[in-house]
């Protein structure tokens, strides 16, 4: 491994011999590579009776002594297997390799044996720097952008039960547009169910699952202890409820100060992305490893140029316990346009409460205020009616933009 790391590839003849050692290094590798997809694969089954009797055989030594040799023969030698168990150990670890094609399973600690010397999740090992610009998806499967590039009539519903009825059209038609929807479906809430399951990703993993937010765990796992992570992501990283607990983890104070470096909150407007809503927010987020902290993090919002990040006024030095004092309960970034909006704000909440704490196991209500959800945009849909709607069912419109039908009114939303 070291002599990998020595070359510096500056020539053809370096290049070649770097590789022809990882050529033999992943070729000694490949029995743990088999190894790490099949269990990959089995999360990837779910509750799968099959994958999990040849797990247990393969423990149980059914195979050889050897877990590593003892999936690689499977892997190769299945058509010679006579007995029962072995015919279905054969057709499991066959399902898992074809998984593994299909999904393309990555092993960091194979793929980068240099970066953790000492073995995965040692104290000494991980990446000095990881940057980049994850994807900004849901996993789950979103019907108005999958069928917008399948079916624009579906796409272009008016209402989200106007489009689950042609859905359910398909359906009864066995139109084969419906399968690929089924599948895309049932992949998705599958590779959901993974993240969720895995405990990789114990802090970003819960909701509806964005695959950005897989990115930054997955990132803050990867770096060293003293590295840092640069990434452009959507602002819901800093003030979603779903990434509350790791937000804070990077805002809280520990030996040396918070972990979050720089946060620089910035308004689409079109200028950035010219294909996304004018009202988007990004950000770039900089956080450092466990023993990287810093006394002030640099955070500015509402930008619409990099520029802006120079100016003075703009760009604020935050400590942790300003981060908890104007959102004690989920840590998340305070919002200020203005040095003096941040001055103002602070200085409220250092005066009154928030409405209720809950920061302990009993929550405490500070304030006589109740709120609750009266409708669902999506979930309700069923409930709203269009104008055209309303008046080829006989409602007549009234003061206020209220409708009427008899003693029966419609309200605006």
């Amino acid at each position: 491994m070291k002599v990998i790391g020595d070359l510096t590839d500056i020539d053809i003849a370096e290049a070649h011999q770097s590789k022809a050692l990882m050529d033999q290094i992943e070729e000694g590798l490949r029995g743990q590579e088999r190894a790490l997809d099949f269990l990959q694969a089995k999360r990837w089954a779910g509750r799968s009776e099959a994958f999990a009797q040849t797990w247990a055989d393969l423990l149980n030594q059914e195979y050889g002594d050897n877990l590593l040799e003892s999936i690689e023969m499977l892997s190769k030698r299945g058509i010679r297997l006579r007995e029962e168990r072995q015919k279905r150990a054969h057709g499991v670890v066959q399902q898992a390799l074809a998984l593994a094609k299909q999904i393309r399973f990555l092993h960091w600690e194979l793929a980068f044996p240099i970066v953790w010397p000492d073995g995965w999740g040692s104290e000494t090992g991980g990446f000095d720097a990881v940057i980049g610009n994850p994807p900004w998806d849901r996993i789950k499967l979103q019907e108005v952008e999958w069928f917008g590039e399948r079916r624009l009539d579906i796409a272009r519903a008016a209402r989200a039960s106007d489009r689950k009825r042609m859905i359910a059209a398909l359906a009864a038609q066995n139109n084969p547009l419906w399968q690929d929807y089924v599948e895309a479906r049932d992949t998705a809430e599958n590779a959901a169910r993974v993240f969720r399951e895995c405990g990789d990703y114990p802090l970003l993993s819960s909701g509806d699952i964005n695959i950005y937010s897989l990115f930054v765990e997955r990132a803050a796992a990867l770096i060293h202890n003293r590295g840092v992570v640069g990434l452009l992501t959507p602002s819901g990283i800093a003030a979603d409820l779903g990434a509350a607990k790791f937000f804070r983890a990077l805002t809280s104070e520990g030996q040396g100060g918070a972990r979050l470096i720089l946060l620089y909150d910035f308004e689409n407007k079109k200028v950035f992305f010219p294909d996304i809503h004018a009202s988007f927010k990004f950000c770039t987020l900089v956080f450092g490893g466990e023993e990287r902290r810093t006394t002030r993090t640099r955070c500015a919002s509402y930008l619409h140029a990099v520029s802006e990040t120079n100016d003075a006024d703009k760009v604020l030095e935050l400590a942790a316990a300003d981060f908890a004092a104007v959102n004690p309960n989920t840590g998340a970034a305070p919002i200020f346009r203005t040095r003096r909006d941040a001055e103002i704000t602070t200085a409220i909440y250092r005066r009154q409460p928030v409405l209720v704490d809950r920061r302990s196991e009993r929550p405490k209500k500070l304030w006589p205020a109740r709120y609750v959800r009266m409708f669902d945009m999506t979930n309700d849909a069923g409930l709203f009616l269009r104008r055209d709607e309303l008046e080829a069912q006989g409602w007549y419109p009234v003061e206020l933009n209220r409708w009427k039908k008899g003693k029966a009114e419609a309200v605006p939303l």
